[in-house]
């Protein structure tokens, strides 16, 4: 196993700010180099343009849903990865999702598969451009895509420790990852909204700092922006 961990941020353009705050959380956290690949400036497979599926009741497929299945691809079906979202903070080491005894799994996931651990060599019947296809064509819905990862048997799937995707709930020395995972909450978006804003107000801050984020992307992308301007100005 590679001593450096491996881990990919589904983002789409808009969002490469958030995206770069998580890095910087991921990175403050582990004990373990990490190279984060992002995708909001990579030409990746997309959900726009087909028929949203008849299953998928929550809204529409994310610009960067279909990622995780393209994860395996990206890293040319080599070694292992960890993929996940963007709209998330890290307060775990991620060498211990890294070191994870994967047994005979392909994919683990915490909760969902917004965070998930891959052995990329057992992915190889993974494909996102097979996936859409066959969705335009009616054949596999959302949910076979995307939540059981190109129909993957059960036996070949197993489970994360849960706080690693903890839903809109956080709380210190046990919360592993923090998951903004309403949408019309996001803080970034919808200011005054959730409750842990200011938790994210204060990553944000600290990954300016840092210089690990750029606050010009900040105030073109981001609704939360006025408020991040006014505590580093302050």
């Amino acid at each position: 196993m590679s001593e450096r961990a491996r881990w990919i941020i589904g983002a789409g353009e808009t969002q490469k700010f958030v995206a770069e705050v998580m890095e910087h959380s991921i990175k403050e956290h582990s004990s373990i180099d990490v190279d984060v690949i992002h995708t909001y400036d990579k030409p990746r497979p997309t959900w726009k343009g087909y028929p949203n599926p008849p299953d998928y009741s929550s809204g529409d497929p994310t610009p960067f849903s279909f990622v995780r299945i393209w994860a395996p691809e990206l890293c040319g079906y080599e070694g292992r990865v960890i993929v996940t979202d963007c709209d998330m903070l890290v307060f775990g080491d991620a060498r211990e999702l890294w070191e994870t005894d994967m047994g005979e799994c392909c994919a683990m996931q915490a909760r969902c598969t917004a965070v998930l651990l891959l052995n990329c060599e057992r992915c190889q019947h993974w494909s996102a451009s097979e996936a859409i296809d066959r969705m335009k064509k009616s054949e596999w819905s959302y949910s076979d895509a995307i939540q059981h990862l190109c129909k993957t048997p059960p036996e070949h799937k197993g489970r994360l420790d849960e706080n690693w995707n903890s839903y809109e709930q956080f709380t210190e020395g046990k919360t592993k990852l923090l998951h903004y995972t309403r949408r019309l909450t996001q803080p970034w978006d919808f200011p005054g909204k959730n409750k842990l804003e200011h938790v994210w107000i204060d990553w944000a801050i600290q990954a300016i700092k840092a210089g690990e984020a750029d606050p010009a992307d900040a105030e073109r992308t981001i609704a939360l922006w006025p408020k991040i301007k006014a505590k580093l100005d302050s």
